[in-house]
C-alpha cells in the first residue's frame, strides 16, 4: 500500500479525486481544502492557498496513478510525495485498498 500526497488549486480537487476512484487509480482519498502552501518559483518565495489530497493506492498501480495526476494537474511541477505507511496493525486496511484497485 502507497499514500499519494498531491496540493493543487482547490477548485480542482474533487474532480481529481473523483476520476481517480472512477478509474480505480487509488481505493479512497481525503480533501484537505485548505493548505498554506510557500515555494521556491523563478527565483521568488510564492505564498499560495491551495488543497491537498491524501489518496491510498496499492503497490503496483503508484506508477500508473502518478501519471494520470501529471495528466490532470495544472502546474507545470506538481507536488506528488509517494509515501510508504508502516504495516504495523493495518492489514485489513491494506487488503480493502489492494481490493478497491483491482476494479
Amino acid at each position: 500500500m502507497r499514500a499519494i500526497f498531491v496540493t493543487l488549486p482547490a477548485s480542482d480537487a474533487e474532480a481529481m479525486l473523483l476520476l481517480m476512484l472512477r478509474e480505480r487509480l487509488v481505493a479512497g482519498g481525503s480533501i484537505l481544502p485548505t493548505v498554506h502552501t510557500r515555494y521556491w518559483w523563478n527565483g521568488e518565495i510564492v505564498a499560495e492557498q491551495e488543497a491537498a489530497i491524501l489518496m491510498e493506492t496499492a503497490a503496483d498501480r503508484v506508477d500508473e496513478a502518478v501519471e494520470r495526476i501529471r495528466q490532470l494537474h495544472p502546474f507545470d511541477a506538481p507536488r506528488i510525495i509517494i509515501l510508504q505507511p508502516s504495516r504495523r496493525g493495518v492489514d485489513d486496511f491494506y487488503r480493502w485498498v489492494f481490493a478497491e484497485t483491482r476494479g
